[in-house]
């Protein structure tokens, strides 16, 4: 459990490992908790698919 990160914090953290290409190990974790705290992140992914085919 990821309780001294901030939701802001694990969002970002969330969005800058897809960017950068990090493992999916490690963005599943993120997304697990993510989940866990209810917080919306799912459309993301796509969006950064979208502005990465746009360039």
């Amino acid at each position: 459990m990821m309780i001294y990160l901030s939701d802001e914090a694990l969002l970002n953290a969330y969005k800058k490992a897809l960017r950068l290409k990090l493992e999916r190990d490690f963005i599943d974790l993120l997304m697990i908790e993510l989940d866990r705290r209810g917080i919306a992140f799912r459309n993301y992914e796509t969006e950064l698919l979208t502005e990465l085919t746009a360039e």
